[in-house]
């Protein structure tokens, strides 16, 4: 974490040569690397250096409810440039965040999406 904070991080050949080998790094490395790049990419469009702000939404778990605040949230054409950001997910009325609400948040909208 301390390194990806750097203001600059330079890659030495024998440390490139350590990453060119995927079976000693665990999948969790690489995905953390992915989601680097992407907020990277976001911010770039943004036109902000450094890390990118998560995209806080809050929803109901009502059925009915929580479709609509969906497609409301998501579906604002003015919105559209900060899809790409990590979201920030709570549920009204329920004290809950983090990664436990995200996942739960994302089964309820694709169950939404095809019920």
């Amino acid at each position: 974490e301390t390194e990806l904070g750097a203001e600059r991080f330079e890659v030495t050949d024998e440390f490139a040569s350590f990453l060119a080998h995927s079976n000693l790094l665990p999948t969790s490395f690489w995905q953390r690397c992915l989601q680097e790049d992407v907020y990277q990419v976001a911010a770039a469009k943004e036109r902000r250096p450094g890390r990118i702000r998560k995209l806080h939404v809050e929803v109901s778990r009502e059925q009915a409810e929580f479709v609509a605040g969906v497609i409301s949230t998501f579906g604002q054409p003015d919105l559209q440039h900060l899809l790409a950001r990590p979201i920030a997910v709570r549920f009204r009325g329920e004290p809950a965040t983090g990664p436990g609400v995200t996942r739960e948040f994302l089964r309820l909208a694709i169950q939404g999406v095809i019920a």
